[in-house]
């Protein structure tokens, strides 16, 4: 009998990655708890007793990003420099500035070569692994009955609000032809990026509301939103009441 020995990796909130993803996403709840139609695109390092924030940012709010750096490490707990970094008197470096207005134009300017960026992204469902992917909004198919191992991709482009595309393969498991799941996805989840962010509220900030997804695990620790905007109806009663954001979009805004 084949064996697999499966490895994986979590760190805490102290970690110098969650650190970063912390501060900027102290950033973020604070921007959007001012200004909900901020667009934030925050990165944060790290080293040796300093900590720098360097970001494009368009915002109507007033915003003192030195003090949400140290605030945020101060409340993980680095509060001396014998822990690596002291909140209260290490270097803090803020280096922000607008968001470009002509942003868009990167991606459609062909001579834009340097400053071109393409993406891919998948997600997974397999209701073999409940403890890597627990509560995934599309593992609804799965948990409702209709296969037994489902794959579902969701694409998109900047600008264009639809998916390019939407597939979906059960490898075979499905209790009704893949089309049809595939049918009644469409016609119970909108998928418009809009809606993305309709649905999980993601224009409010506040009350550490990102920064909770920031640190144990990479989508936090027990953090999710409820809504009642889904359907329930026909087929796909069972798979959707909840949007987590554990795993419930595979979002990411640049």
């Amino acid at each position: 009998m084949d064996t697999l020995l499966f490895t994986s990796e979590s760190v805490n909130e102290g970690h110098p990655d969650k650190l970063c993803d912390q501060v900027s996403d102290a950033i973020l709840d604070t921007c959007l708890e001012k200004d909900p139609e901020s667009k934030v695109a925050c990165e944060t390092c790290t080293k040796t007793n300093m900590v720098m924030v360097f970001s494009e940012i368009t915002t109507t709010a007033k915003v003192n990003y030195e003090k949400i750096v140290r605030d945020t490490c101060r409340g993980i707990g680095f509060v001396s420099a014998d822990v690596g970094l002291d909140a209260d008197n290490g270097k803090v470096l803020v280096n922000i500035d607008n968001r470009a207005p002509t942003l868009p134009r990167v991606y459609t300017a062909t001579w834009q070569r340097s400053q071109r960026k393409s993406e891919l992204e998948t997600k997974a469902t397999c209701s073999a692994m409940p403890r890597m992917n627990p509560l995934s909004r599309l593992q609804r198919v799965v948990a409702s009955g209709l296969a037994r191992r489902c794959i579902v991709q969701v694409s998109y482009a900047i600008g264009v609000p639809e998916p390019l595309s939407v597939f979906m393969d059960t490898y075979k498991t499905g209790k009704i032809p893949d089309k049809d799941i595939l049918d009644l996805i469409k016609e119970n989840f909108d998928f418009r990026s809009e809606m993305i962010f309709i649905n999980l509220d993601l224009k409010r900030g506040g009350n550490i509301r990102f920064q909770k997804t920031a640190a144990f695990g990479h989508f936090g620790c027990g953090t999710q939103i409820s809504t009642g905007r889904l359907s329930s109806s026909s087929s796909m009663t069972k798979l959707s009441s909840i949007y987590n954001l554990h795993t419930g979009y595979l979002l990411r805004i640049v």
